[in-house]
């Protein structure tokens, strides 16, 4: 087999496997959440014109796969009878593109520790009578995002540096993650 044809499939077995994982992902999603995701003019957003969000069709994939991953994981820091209501104002994904290293590489995101993933949002978080809980808005950064050896271990993985920066937020402005009884 020759290299064209190796490669080529293995992206295809890659794309395969995670259009599975994403039909599974929208499955659990379904269920009631506790967290309401609205991204505040996304189109505006830092990396929206960027080619890895360069169409509408991009932008809206990962803002939907921001609005899941939140939906799976503010279970663990918020307890039932509260519910946390966010408002995304912008985000600047991991690494950015580097035009000046050549017509090669005009399309490929450069992860460097000079481009840390930001994320800013504004929070309510009420309980059950919608009485407001704590509010405010968040600035988030992560400069020592390359640091992190389990961000490694799943490089295959679609915005990994944004979604951990997203829990690491969650931990530290509700505490720790909520024991499963």
């Amino acid at each position: 087999m020759n290299t064209k044809a190796f490669t080529y499939a293995i992206v295809v077995g890659l794309l395969t496997t995670s259009w599975a994982w994403g039909a599974d992902t929208q499955s659990q999603s379904a269920k009631q959440s506790r967290v309401s995701v609205t991204f505040i003019k996304p189109e505006a957003f830092t990396d929206a014109k960027d080619s890895m969000m360069g169409s509408d069709r991009e932008l809206a994939g990962i803002l939907d796969e921001i609005r899941e991953h939140l939906g799976q994981i503010v279970d663990r820091y918020i307890p039932k009878e509260q519910h946390l209501d966010l408002k995304i104002t912008n985000i600047d994904m991991a690494g950015d593109f580097e035009p000046w290293s050549g017509p090669q590489a005009q399309d490929v995101r450069i992860i460097k520790e000079i481009y840390p993933p930001r994320i800013d949002l504004e929070f309510r978080l009420t309980d059950s009578t919608g009485k407001m809980i704590k509010e405010g808005s968040r600035e988030l950064r992560d400069m020592s995002f390359l640091m992190k050896p389990q961000l490694r271990l799943s490089s295959l993985e679609r915005l990994p540096y944004e979604k951990e920066l997203l829990v690491d937020w969650l931990r530290s402005e509700f505490g720790d993650p909520l024991k499963s009884k």
